[in-house]
């Protein structure tokens, strides 16, 4: 009978140890999406002592959330800068929707770099602010509906198409997006 206990031992450390545990970054979104900020701002800090970026970008919301742009702008750089590009798209937004002036040129080279490192979220805001998308994240649908990109090295080649030619093209797509940004209008 002593085998049973064991047993029942030996399945609840399998089970727990095949559950994954969230990190304090999730953690902190998680708190943070339910608008618990002291508790983000907690497990956001200690993902910074883990070495997890997602802690710093995390307290650049929370810095953002109480209108303190400088802290976000510095938390969320020091995150984009420490490889986290995910940031970008955080940068982006700061300095199109909540930096006085609006600062076009910075936003948007954020936004596109965020989504050229693969964030979902800056490609969805581009495409659906800007009717842009950059180069590989673009359906033969949407470029059928006039959704603009840059013209990639490797299109530019297999095109056949002169380097002058594509960079006056990009030149042109970049300036209908500061035209776009300029004129953008957010309901706070």
């Amino acid at each position: 009978m002593k085998i049973l206990p064991v047993i029942a031992l030996s399945l609840l450390l399998s089970a727990c140890s095949s559950m994954q545990t969230k990190s304090n970054g999730q953690l902190g979104n998680e708190y943070y999406t339910k608008g618990e900020y002291e508790k983000a701002k907690f497990h956001y800090q200690q993902a910074i002592k883990e070495d997890d970026q997602e802690g710093t970008r995390g307290l650049g919301l929370i810095a953002l959330q109480n209108n303190d742009i400088a802290g976000a702008e510095k938390y969320f750089l020091r995150a984009y800068n420490n490889g986290f590009h995910h940031a970008g798209r955080n940068l982006g937004w700061l300095y199109i929707r909540h930096v006085k002036p609006r600062n076009c040129q910075k936003g948007l080279y954020y936004l596109i770099s965020a989504a050229q490192q693969g964030s979902g979220e800056a490609i969805w805001g581009l495409k659906r602010y800007f009717n842009f998308a950059p180069p590989g994240f673009i359906s033969a649908a949407e470029s059928g509906r006039g959704m603009m990109s840059f013209l990639s090295p490797y299109g530019v080649s297999l095109l056949g198409i002169s380097p002058a030619y594509a960079e006056q093209e990009n030149k042109m797509v970049m300036k209908k997006l500061m035209y776009k940004c300029e004129n953008l209008y957010f309901e706070n």
